[in-house]
């Protein structure tokens, strides 16, 4: 296709697997073993949005499916939210027990750990080898010091710094006016 990287959206993002405590799960391999039946909040996958995409690959590497998790008399809510940055902002449909996403930068996530007490499933390090060799995904940490609750940095998926593309005969000007505006209004992206 005739496209042209114009910019990277300069934002501070990962995958997170979040889990209300109640639920009893603490990594993978406990939904995996518990065979638990997560109510979990997530992009639809017909909206062909990349976190799902890479949602599913995650859970794939650690041997799980969302036809597994619906098997095991969880459900798929797909009900992300269309304003994730809302500062009031529900973090799903009431009854959720996880939210499987991406956009850390978001509201979403720090209502998620105000209002319920959470635990993020850390992507097992021989999976995180596997994303990185095979299919050139990055390493990211969610620090501890990022949410309510948390007390030790969980591996994951670095989901930062998204391109924008544009036609290869987009005009010079415009092309300068919307990467303008991208660094103007960086600290809120």
């Amino acid at each position: 296709m005739p496209v042209r990287a114009l910019a990277q959206f300069p934002h501070d993002d990962r995958m997170a697997f979040a889990v209300r405590k109640e639920c009893g799960i603490n990594t993978f391999a406990d939904l995996r073993e518990q065979k638990y039946p997560l109510k979990v909040s997530t992009v639809p996958p017909e909206n062909w949005h990349p976190s799902v995409w890479a949602v599913e690959i995650i859970l794939n590497e650690h041997g799980i499916t969302f036809e597994d998790i619906e098997k095991w008399g969880g459900k798929l809510l797909r009900d992300r939210p269309r304003f994730i940055n809302d500062p009031g902002i529900a973090p799903a449909t009431p009854g959720f027990d996880a939210i499987f996403d991406e956009a850390l930068m978001t509201r979403r996530w720090t209502n998620m750990t105000e209002q319920h007490d959470t635990v993020f499933l850390p992507v097992e390090e021989e999976v995180m080898q596997k994303l990185e060799k095979e299919r050139g995904w990055e390493r990211g940490v969610i620090e501890k010091t990022r949410y309510r609750g948390m007390t030790e940095d969980v591996p994951t998926v670095d989901f930062s710094g998204w391109v924008l593309l544009c036609h290869e005969d987009m005009d010079e000007e415009l092309a300068y006016l919307t990467i303008e505006a991208i660094d103007e209004q960086k600290h809120s992206i």
